[in-house]
């Protein structure tokens, strides 16, 4: 049986990883022509302005002010360069083949978790973490069209990002609020996109691109909300497999709206990817 902290995180972690499968799909909707600048700066400022009421509730000013300023800047750029990536990513790569991609976070996240957290992780856990990125690779059809390649590269860059911020993350839980952690990275993102936006001269969205985007603000606001939770309950290296149930989703999205072959080798992949990640998070219960 899982650990009462486990226990608790476990909806959270669902939550996350099923609402950002559903946010990413809507955004790989999105107007081709809106600038993924563009996107992470109304991403930020529709997600900032989601969280004013909570603010406004807690102390806005004092909420704002971190108590480890070095770290939530760190968390901040690491956000904006995994925002701009993975809007590149997913826009720019069937839903399946990025949604895979992204798995490689788990296999990152749970790597940086030894390293900088002390987390223990057994030899269970990386080869069953290793098996799934094997299921990962049947869904990689490597190309000879070089911007098909830098947009691979751009993905993995994305999960490193992530990744990264995530460590960070857990470190902050120890000392922020769940409010702080999120509000302050977007504010800064806001900041620095503003400003970026300004010198390469401002391409306003249209008012049905603006909705959407708000709407995907919304999704992946409350994603980031309830992935700070699940880590207040859980170590990094439980959460990281959860990542994998995004692809359950992904896989149906792309099929029927986006109309992307679903192959043989994406079937594999995906019976390959679900069985490591119920086995992984077998043996994460146990442990």
């Amino acid at each position: 049986m899982p650990s009462p902290a486990n226990r608790k995180a476990i909806p959270w972690l669902l939550a996350w990883s099923s609402i950002y499968a559903l946010t990413v799909a809507y955004a790989k909707d999105l107007d081709p022509t809106v600038d993924n600048s563009i996107i992470v700066f109304f991403r930020a400022l529709f997600g900032f302005l989601f969280l004013v009421p909570s603010l406004l509730q807690s102390g806005f000013i004092s909420t704002l002010i971190p108590k480890k300023p070095l770290l939530m800047f760190m968390r901040s750029g690491l956000m904006m360069l995994a925002m701009w990536a993975t809007y590149r990513a997913y826009r720019s790569l069937d839903l399946s083949i990025a949604t895979s991609i992204g798995f490689t976070q788990s296999i990152i996240t749970t790597t940086f978790a030894g390293w900088f957290l002390s987390e223990k992780v057994s030899m269970k856990r990386w080869i069953v973490v290793g098996v799934g990125y094997c299921g990962v690779l049947f869904f990689t059809d490597f190309s000879a069209n070089i911007d098909f390649q830098l947009n691979i590269l751009v993905a993995l860059g994305a999960n490193i990002a992530a990744s990264l911020a995530i460590i960070v993350t857990k470190k902050l839980t120890q000392v922020e609020q769940t409010i702080t952690i999120i509000a302050f990275p977007l504010l800064v993102i806001i900041l620095f996109t503003g400003i970026l936006n300004t010198i390469n001269g401002w391409h306003v969205p249209s008012l049905g691109s603006m909705l959407q985007i708000s709407l995907i603000a919304g999704g992946f606001t409350y994603t980031q909300y309830a992935y700070v939770r699940a880590l207040q309950h859980c170590e990094a290296s439980f959460a990281a497999p959860f990542e994998y149930l995004k692809l359950i989703i992904a896989v149906p999205i792309g099929y029927f709206y986006f109309h992307e072959i679903l192959s043989m080798n994406k079937l594999i992949g995906s019976l390959i990817i679900l069985a490591s990640n119920l086995y992984l998070l077998r043996s994460n219960n146990k442990s």
